[in-house]
């Protein structure tokens, strides 16, 4: 039987020497540290926080403490709040499938409201009865006495409604509109004009504060006003620009102005604790008169302190999971790209270096990438940034782009020079001169991505097809042959044969359209269809790390692998069913990026990287690895077993790797002889 096991194996090797034995994914954890947030609450009570980041709820037991996500709410999360009923703590979250309560700390979830959902929605509580709960979305409202298990719609006034809150009575609420501020004393049913001496203007951000008195605050476009009541108002003053955000938390008030965050002081006025640039601040939570968590883009999570001298303190452990954009391969490693951080690691991502927390000139989301030999471009809604690898160091590239929108796709020849970008609504734009000067491209398609070959020549795909370039931008033909009709939404040029090119017409979420491949550059195609590919949802294509090899990431999850030039396909599993929008190949390590962080797999027999140049017989962990150099004739190895015979033989390829996981071999000691011209080399094992 073990003779019989060997020499199917042996065929096996023979006929398909880049064959995988299989593959397990793991998550890189620890080390890619990155968010997105946006909100963030904290229980009076037990000290508990929930933070909303990376399109998910995640709970920590008490500031500094590490975060986990809830997989228990597995829905993108807007702001959450917290309501109460008894002594029975109820978180409430508003998803894009409506309103969720939990009262187990977000063990178990229930929906209570269709139509409160995603960001759009604002829910107020009580200041002294945290079963009373208001919510709107859009000029609807809803209000609920019992912490948000069931819900009413309330009438609105006069006017188009701004904001509603509970406030005074039980049966009390309040409703600001263009008409002015209202009164219901009855949950809604009547109201009345309180002739408040507020600002007739839209209100922007309403907090109900806890206090004895508690207190309204109502953010205006001139500023923020406090009222007691409802009817007297006074304006809050300041020395610095209007505040645009407001957060309250207990009895403190926090608001966040164009280049200062502020809070309130026992005097009715504003202190500013920190000055300085706030546009990447989503939010603050004053949690003591001397700190509070301050959320923003490119720097996650961190506790400011100003007291007695500023400090800054990152809250990021367990949030190591973000969304994973953009996968680039690099000369030394691996380039990482996710909208809160820019990483780039080890090839095995053992080793991984956050590239943006300090010194990006402009703290912004990041929207997309591309690399060249020695660093990286980097774009945000503000402009274009560039990171030199040898000096570990960032600059502006511009912050003048001739474009209506913001770059969403990128590329950029080996060198640096010749940058390739695309704007939000189809602008396309090129520089030759690495950025110092820009040309807006004009084009009559749609566009959704952009990419410089290895030859020089651009191309640019979207819904239309593909266009390319052969004069360095200066005209733009769509590609001959290409069924434009098809669409393209991920294109691969492979920069071992660079007239070899894979596109997709798979629509981005649908499971229908086809794969098209190209040998000569472009100028014919062919249609290849792997039904089980095509069935999962065709996300991305990249090129493997040798000439032939194509890498597929699916809408479910699976990911494809071919070493034939599309011809077959072979799956590789996936990242536990987590959509691939981008994959990588680096050494023998395939990487995928998903929702929930970059994701690994070892490629246990690849085709590869390097060409050895001595034979190889050895035996590592369990496997047994047999290698020729690719200068060798074939050669010939033989398996001894302790009485002198011959138990399998069988014929060794240059320049191939064999790995054998001999477990069904009885247990005992062998000798394995690998015969290559007039050399030998021996081995002894013992098998337990």
């Amino acid at each position: 039987m073990a003779e019989m096991w060997l020499w199917r194996l042996a065929s096996a090797l023979l006929l398909l020497p880049s064959l995988l034995l299989g593959q397990q994914w793991e998550r890189i954890v620890g080390r890619l540290e990155a968010a997105e947030p946006i909100a963030v609450v904290q229980s009076p009570r037990t000290g508990q926080l929930w933070l909303v980041a990376n399109r998910a709820l995640y709970r920590a037991a008490a500031l500094g403490s590490p975060w986990e996500r809830l997989p228990s709410l597995p829905f993108a999360s807007g702001t959450p709040v917290l309501a109460g009923e008894g002594t029975t703590e109820v978180l409430l979250v508003p998803t894009p499938y409506g309103l969720w309560r939990t009262t187990d700390g977000g063990t178990t979830w229930t929906q209570v409201h269709p139509v409160l959902s995603d960001r759009a929605t604002r829910l107020w509580v009580h200041p002294l009865a945290p079963n009373v709960v208001v919510g709107m979305r859009g000029q609807a409202a809803w209000r609920s006495t019992d912490a948000g298990a069931t819900w009413d719609p309330i009438p609105a006034p006069e006017g188009i409604p701004f904001a509603m809150c509970p406030f005074g009575t039980l049966q009390e609420l309040l409703a600001f509109t263009s008409r002015g501020v209202f009164r219901s004393t009855d949950g809604g049913i009547s109201w009345e004009d309180l002739q408040a001496d507020l600002p007739n203007e839209r209100v922007l951000s309403l907090a109900v504060v806890a206090g004895v008195p508690p207190q309204l605050i109502a953010l205006l476009p001139s500023g923020a006003y406090m009222s007691a009541d409802g009817a007297s108002w006074r304006a809050i003053p300041t020395a610095t620009a209007p505040p645009q955000m407001l957060f309250t938390f207990g009895g403190l008030v926090a608001a966040v102005a164009p280049d200062a965050i502020l809070l309130l002081r026992a005097d009715a006025s504003w202190q500013a604790v920190y000055s300085g640039a706030t546009h990447h601040i989503s939010a603050v939570l004053p949690v003591a008169g001397d700190r509070m968590l301050v959320l923003s883009e490119l720097r996650g999570v961190e506790l400011y302190r100003w007291q007695p001298q500023p400090q800054w303190q990152r809250l990021m452990a367990g949030l190591d999971d973000p969304r994973i954009l953009h996968l680039l391969p690099a000369p030394d490693g691996l380039i990482v790209g996710s909208p809160g951080a820019i990483f780039w690691g080890s090839s095995d991502a053992t080793v991984v270096d956050n590239l943006t927390h300090e010194g990006f000139p402009r703290p912004a989301a990041i929207t997309t990438i591309a690399a060249y030999t020695g660093g990286l471009y980097a774009a945000t809604r503000f402009g274009l940034y560039r990171y030199d690898r040898a000096q570990g160091r960032w600059q502006t590239v511009t912050e003048a782009l001739p474009a209506l929108d913001q770059v969403v796709a990128l590329s950029c020849s080996l060198g640096g020079d010749t940058i390739l970008a695309l704007s939000g609504v189809g602008e396309l734009l090129l520089s030759t001169d690495a950025g110092r000067n820009w040309q807006n491209v004009e084009h009559a398609y749609r566009l959704t991505g952009v990419l410089v070959a290895p030859t020089g020549e651009l191309f640019a795909f979207g819904t239309d097809g593909i266009l390319r370039s052969r004069d360095g931008g200066n005209s733009w033909q769509p590609v001959p042959g290409y069924p434009s009709a098809k669409g393209c939404y991920a294109l691969g040029i492979h920069p071992q044969q660079p007239r070899s090119m894979l596109a997709s017409a798979v629509l981005p979420g649908s499971r229908t359209g086809v794969l098209l491949r190209s040998t000569d550059g472009g100028e014919s195609w062919q249609q290849i269809a792997p039904v089980e590919v095509l069935n999962a949802g065709v996300l991305s294509v990249v090129p493997g790390t040798q000439a032939g090899t194509w890498i597929v990431g699916t809408l479910e999850g699976e990911v494809f692998l071919s070493t034939d030039d599309g011809e077959s396909w072979r799956s590789l599993g996936g990242p536990d069913r987590l959509s691939v929008p981008t994959l990588a190949q680096v050494g023998e390590w395939v990487f995928a990026g998903t929702e929930r962080g970059l994701w690994r797999a070892r490629l246990t027999v690849d085709v590869p990287t390097s060409q050895p140049q001595e034979p190889l017989v050895e035996l590592r962990g369990n496997e047994l690895r047999v290698r020729l150099a690719a200068a060798e004739s074939s050669g010939l190895l033989l398996v001894w077993d302790v009485l002198g015979r011959v138990v399998a033989r069988y014929t060794v390829m240059p320049g191939v790797e064999y790995r054998i996981v001999p477990s069904s071999l009885p247990a005992g000691i062998y000798a394995l002889v690998l015969h290559a011209g007039q050399r030998q080399h021996l081995l002894w094992i013992a098998l337990p």
